[in-house]
């Protein structure tokens, strides 16, 4: 398929939204999600959107054939190197829910997904063969304690719109957040702020913020939110070494 070659030509995830004349759902769908401002955002930076119909298009037809699709309407992810479908829902799909499903692979592109699975496999059978050579040794235990990185004290959330910042959030867990800061507060203030959300166990992490289509953003990016450019945009939290 052409939009295939394309998608792997741009390394962007092949999104297709296959839609059916018969369902008014197609309607709401299209409505109330796809002309949602964020999740058109997120479309832009990291998919290349592909619309076609269950019958009125051959391309249509070899879609729902091959990936076996009973209930329309229905939006995949596909790899466009593989070919694999990576995601799939069916019905309506409110923006909140599309976008947390989708923003993981705003995390690396088609060939980095790729070139991280072949690590892994070469990780996979040298770790193996590793352990079939050498003698079990005993291990020594660290009992240090862990430290937690010190962020800057996090402001009250400010009131007044005409000087602030709103940016939204999405965590490992999936769960979407936003806060409000002012535009000249320090980019320092979204660890301040996403520190008190993680859990126990990944408290002691470093991370980074993913934005969509700039740079990453790190801790020891010295800058403000304005300077950023990050008034009303969607975030996602990364561990570094994610």
């Amino acid at each position: 398929m052409q939009a295939k070659v394309e998608s792997s030509h741009l390394d962007r995830w092949l999104l297709v939204n296959v839609q059916t004349r018969e369902e008014y759902m197609v309607v709401i769908l299209n409505r109330e999600t796809w002309s949602d401002v964020t999740v058109q955002e997120l479309l832009r930076s990291h998919f290349l959107f592909w619309e076609i119909n269950d019958k009125d298009t051959i391309e249509g037809q070899k879609v729902c054939c091959f990936y076996k699709l009973m209930t329309l309407p229905a939006i995949l992810v596909v790899d466009p190197i593989t070919g694999e479908k990576m995601y799939a829902c069916h019905g309506m799909k409110q923006p909140d829910d599309l976008l947390k499903d989708l923003m993981r692979f705003s995390d690396r592109s088609p060939k980095q997904n790729l070139q991280a699975s072949t690590r892994r496999e070469n990780a996979s059978a040298s770790t193996h063969q590793t352990e079939a050579n050498e003698v079990s040794q005993p291990k020594e235990i660290n009992l240090e304690p862990t430290t937690k990185t010190s962020y800057p004290p996090l402001p009250e959330e400010p009131i007044e719109k005409k000087h602030t910042c709103k940016v939204g959030i999405c965590l490992p867990s999936g769960e979407r957040v936003q806060r409000s800061f002012l535009k000249t507060d320090s980019t320092k203030l979204l660890w301040s702020f996403c520190s008190t959300l993680l859990k126990k166990e990944e408290e002691s992490q470093s991370f980074c913020f993913i934005v969509p289509r700039s740079p990453m953003l790190f801790y020891d990016t010295d800058t403000s939110f304005e300077e950023a450019g990050l008034s009303n945009t969607l975030l996602r939290l990364s561990f570094r070494g994610d």
